[in-house]
């Protein structure tokens, strides 16, 4: 056995604590062995063709069992080096396979991964939709044909490096900000398992030494050595496309004809242009505010934007950004709903500008920025980070996603197709057919509530999508940016000017529109029975109007928490009746001020009466006579430290900024987070479970499985 501890802690105090408790332990007098379980490489071909009727999709493997290879070496890292350079050009190879309009996989991957201590795999895989295997393995098999007659070009591999050398650099940026967790991890695997230790700074050093001169032969011959060992090819699907999966023979097959047919060489399609043909007009800051406890500036840029910006020193490769506007998907018409559902990835599949989201990745290599748009019901936005040195990419991508979204009705229907195949089946999981009634009878049934579907893909038009994206994008004058990472408010300055201040407006004045959704005002209860496995789930949520401020959100959650550590201790410790339970709570002030909170947990089907009654009599004595006060004390120690975290983090001060923003709160009381704990007391936590556990009005929903004997006896 070994310890390991990492962290802000005294060193002689932490050893003498771990001598007091574990120094009286002792081994046995006749110790089991360590066995080695022997894995066979008898070099034959094993195939096995499983299905389950709870299976969602059909899955192809292709295994290459071979001996574990020693990693301790500086010789067998730089091998690693070279394995993953082959890999992420497959990978990207594969990739743009499945974007074609009627690709014939819906994914695909090549990777290499240790199996036990004896073996390691080097491995194919796959998955197709109904009726696609043959098909699905023939372009599998063919990609590696590809590289096994023509190989693997120069502008791939001097991509794939860059890409690599970038992550080291990135490393090595953060090499001061590395985790408690991270370190911990890597001694225990240097314990355990043998793997080499020697730090961020060497590593990273070995890198800039070998990435650099690694060959293209020495990445084409991983090819080859990834294709030896004993090969096991492993089928699997739902049991109803039972008889549509084919033979062993039939696989078989494929294997022998691809090996004879004729492969054409790759093409390397790389777009040689910069991103934007031409720089944008240039806007300005007009106004500008500061609030010097948060380290907060604020900008009003000429065309109405407004930019909150925090720099940090959290990470030292990292600036995160964000961008919303009010609006959503709510404003447009039911028909089209649909299509606005969607239109984000519909019209990021096609890429930006001139680029194809294929050569939008090539011209990206070897850097670090990313935006994502998306629109949500009650407003739109764009999320995205970037190194520093990176940042005027991201200022780039940004301006593209709002004015140069692309058309490409290949790669919408390449989406189409994937999209229908991977959800034409996940009905077949009990949980999903549980999740969508459950949103169904909290919504009561509204239109925009449908479940995931491959009819409701199927309203899901290009025009539309595109229209709706363009018309959510085409007005920034009411869309905040809020930045902060490691960023020079001088430096980013003309970025912001420039890449922001550039935007189009067209000064519209709009806001979200209530769509009508209305939880149930009374008591509903349901059960769903589906799945043939002995286990159930129990989902309990209260919903109603709430007054929305930041004491009631704070009040609601930490409520939420204390009820959680309560029913954990109950139904799990004392009752032994689940695994887990979770609370959750959420006070929102959009579209109507509304509270919601839940209670989950799944169980053996001959326990749900019981424990729903223990549910219930917890939440009668919280709004009765509260909880004891240990369960709030546990809950509040917990805010703190969790805090103390989290304020060093970049993601959570965007958050937060985004949040009080969007609330209308003060943004200075942020800091004022312990007058809040303070403030909430255990008579609090009483009135807290009146106030939100109302007993006239919940929806219970009960998973059972679709038969289980003596369950009519039991309820």
């Amino acid at each position: 056995m070994a310890l390991v501890a990492v962290g802000d802690f005294d060193v002689d105090r932490f050893e003498s604590l771990a001598r007091e408790h574990f120094s009286s332990l002792s081994n046995p007098a006749d110790p089991r062995p360590r066995v080695q379980v022997p894995v066979p490489l008898d070099g034959e071909r094993r195939i096995s063709i499983e299905t389950d009727p709870e299976a969602t999709r059909t899955s192809l493997a292709i295994y290459h069992k071979q001996p574990r290879t020693a990693d301790a070496t500086v010789g067998s890292y730089r091998q690693g080096m070279v394995e993953i350079l082959y890999s992420w050009i497959v990978n990207a190879r594969l990739g743009e396979v499945a974007q074609q309009a009627d690709p014939p996989f819906l994914g695909a991957g090549q990777g290499s991964s240790d199996f036990g201590r004896s073996i390691q795999f080097a491995t194919s895989s796959t998955s197709v939709e109904q009726g696609g295997v043959l098909r699905g393995l023939e372009a599998l098999l063919t990609e590696g044909q590809r590289v096994t007659r023509h190989g693997l070009t120069e502008t791939e591999l001097e991509r794939a490096k860059k890409d690599l050398l970038r992550s080291f650099e990135q490393a090595a940026m953060e090499r001061d900000k590395l985790n408690s967790r991270g370190f911990a991890s890597e001694y225990a695997q240097h314990f355990l398992a043998g793997e080499a230790i020697p730090g961020v700074d060497f590593e990273v050093e070995l890198a800039r030494r070998f990435v650099p001169r690694i060959t293209l032969q020495e990445v084409e011959a991983v090819h080859a050595e990834f294709a030896e060992g004993s090969e096991v090819i492993l089928l699997s699907g739902p049991s109803e496309q039972i008889a549509t999966l084919p033979s062993e023979d039939e696989l078989l097959a494929v294997f022998a004809a691809v090996a004879d047919k004729p492969v054409e060489p790759y093409v390397d399609h790389v777009l040689d242009q910069p991103l934007l043909a031409e720089v944008p007009t240039a806007g300005e800051v007009v106004v500008e505010s500061t609030i010097e406890e948060l380290e907060l500036t604020t900008w009003t840029l000429s065309n109405g934007v407004r930019v909150m910006l925090r720099p940090t020193d959290f990470q030292n490769d990292q600036v995160m950004l964000t961008g919303y506007s009010p609006g959503g998907h709510s404003l447009v018409l039911d028909a089209d709903y649909a299509s606005a559902l969607f239109a984000t990835t519909v019209v990021g599949e096609g890429g930006l500008g001139e680029f194809d989201q294929i050569e939008l990745g090539k011209a990206l290599a070897g850097k670090v920025a990313t935006v994502r748009p998306y629109i949500q019901e009650l407003e739109e936005g764009v999320n995205g980070f970037a190194s520093p040195k990176d940042l005027e990419t991201l200022f780039q991508l940004l301006y593209l996603t709002f004015t140069q979204p692309r058309r490409d009705p290949s790669a919408y229907q390449s989406f189409i197709q994937r999209a229908s195949a991977m959800i034409a089946n996940r009905l077949a999981n009990p949980s999903v057919v549980f999740g969508d009634r459950f949103a169904e009878v909290v919504s009561q049934g509204h239109p925009r509530r449908r479940p995931l579907s491959t009819e409701l893909l199927a309203e899901v038009d290009l025009d539309r999508s595109f229209a709706v994206y363009r018309d959510r994008f085409a007005d920034a004058g009411d869309f905040t940016f809020i930045i902060v990472g490691n960023l020079d408010l001088d430096t980013i300055r003309p970025l912001v000017e420039t890449y922001l201040g550039g935007l189009p407006v067209t000064e519209r004045e709009e806001t979200w529109r209530d769509i009508g959704v209305e939880p149930p005002a009374e008591v509903v209860e349901f059960e769903v029975r589906e799945g043939l496995e002995p286990k159930s789930h129990v989902s309990l949520l209260y919903t109603g109007e709430a007054e929305f401020n930041r004491l009631q959100v704070h009040a609601l959650t930490t409520f939420a928490r204390v009820l959680n550590n309560r029913l954990r201790e109950v139904l799990r410790e004392d009752l032994g009746g689940t695994y887990g339970v979770s609370v959750a709570a959420s006070l929102s002030r959009e579209p109507r001020e509304r509270y919601s909170l839940s209670i989950d947990f799944g169980c053996a089907p001959e326990k749900v009466k019981m424990l729903i009654e223990r549910v219930r009599a917890e939440i009668a004595e919280a709004r009765e006579h509260g909880l004891d006060p240990k369960y709030l004390q546990q809950v509040e120690e917990a805010q703190v430290r969790s805090r103390e975290t989290s304020l060093r983090q970049n993601g959570f001060w965007m958050g937060l900024l985004k949040n009080y923003d969007s609330s209308g709160f003060d943004k200075r009381l942020i800091l004022e987070f312990q007058p809040l704990i303070d403030g909430f007391t255990d008579e609090d936590v009483q009135a807290t479970a009146r106030r939100y556990l109302d007993p006239e009005r919940y929806v219970l929903g009960l998973l059972y499985p679709e038969s289980e004997p003596g369950e009519d006896a039991e309820r």
